[in-house]
């Protein structure tokens, strides 16, 4: 479970630092909102994935 919950929190940090980083050089206001929500959708899925397996695990 840790290692898909750790997945979750590296796919959001590493997706959003660059996008806010860049978002201040560049004004992309309409793209960071699709960014975000592909990133939240990826950890969302992610974090379901860990607790999904790890249940598995405690039931076996």
């Amino acid at each position: 479970m840790f290692f898909w919950l750790s997945v979750g929190v590296l796919v959001i940090n590493i997706g959003s630092i660059p996008v806010f980083v860049i978002g201040e050089l560049i004004d992309w206001q309409g793209i960071f909102n699709y960014i975000i929500l592909v990133l939240n959708l990826l950890m969302a899925t992610s974090f379901i994935t860990g607790f999904v397996v790890s249940k598995k695990e405690l039931n076996t």
